[in-house]
């Protein structure tokens, strides 16, 4: 007789052959299922390929026939005039105009034109001398919104005033005359970067620091500009005497004024 530690073992190796068998059994399948896809698959890639091939060969025709259609009728339609290759040619835009990439220099001179010979930014200030004598009563810096139209630079809270309320002032400061008046590059001051110089024909001097040094160079220029265009015009008006801006035209003899022999 066989002991319950043997049947058990047997009955243990049973099982094991049983699960091995049945594994075996669903590896089989799965290989008869992979063989079947396997068959089938080309035949339906086949008929895919024949069934696009075909409706490419439909379309072609049909795109070639209206084609056809099309140009019977432009010829058609046309008319039998001799002048009828003739054709204007379209005028192309200058390269300026098409291509939109500018230097520096001409988006600065854009900016001004079209504004109107306008600059607004927010700039820090500060007010040293009121006059040759007079130092600024408040020398402190601010950052304030400066304006330059035409020949006077506006000072006001922000953009937002100027935009809104331009009668509001900054202090309800006047405006400052830039007649007589120059700009340059600060280099003499050092404790602040990018910072230009305005002075005044009154001996009036103020410090402005922009952001970069394009910024500088912009408004050194347009002040520049500004007040030496006035400059020369009001020279020229005080030197020419009255009535030399007519050139002398030759008087014109009318036909009916000849002397008669």
């Amino acid at each position: 007789r066989l002991t319950t530690f043997e049947l058990k073992d047997m009955k243990r190796r049973q099982d094991e052959e049983q699960m091995r068998q049945q594994d075996i059994i669903e590896k089989q399948k799965q290989e008869q299922e992979r063989g079947r896809h396997s068959q089938d698959q080309p035949d339906t890639k086949s008929d895919t390929s024949s069934i696009k091939e075909s409706t490419m060969a439909s379309r072609r025709s049909s795109t070639a026939s209206e084609k056809k259609a099309g140009s019977r009728g432009k010829s058609m339609t046309r008319s039998k005039s001799p002048f009828r290759s003739f054709r204007f040619k379209k005028s192309k835009p200058p390269p300026e105009a098409s291509s939109g990439n500018y230097s520096d220099d001409e988006e600065n001179l854009r900016e001004l034109e079209s504004t109107d010979e306008d600059l607004e930014a927010m700039l820090v200030r500060k007010h040293e001398w009121e006059s040759t004598t007079k130092k600024a009563s408040n020398r402190s810096w601010d950052r304030i919104c400066v304006v330059l139209k035409g020949t006077q630079i506006l000072f006001y809270k922000d953009q937002k005033t100027y935009r809104t309320r331009p009668e509001e002032t900054f202090r309800s400061e006047l405006p400052v005359d830039l007649i007589g008046g120059t700009a340059e590059v600060a280099a003499d001051y050092t404790k602040k970067k990018n910072v230009f110089r305005l002075r005044l024909a009154n001996g009036g001097d103020y410090l402005f620091q922009a952001n970069d040094d394009d910024q500088v160079n912009l408004w050194v220029t347009g002040i520049n500009q500004q007040a030496q265009i006035h400059e020369e015009a009001s020279g020229k008006s005080q030197t020419l005497p009255p009535g030399s801006e007519k050139k002398d035209e030759p008087k014109k003899r009318s036909f009916f004024t000849l002397k008669k022999k």
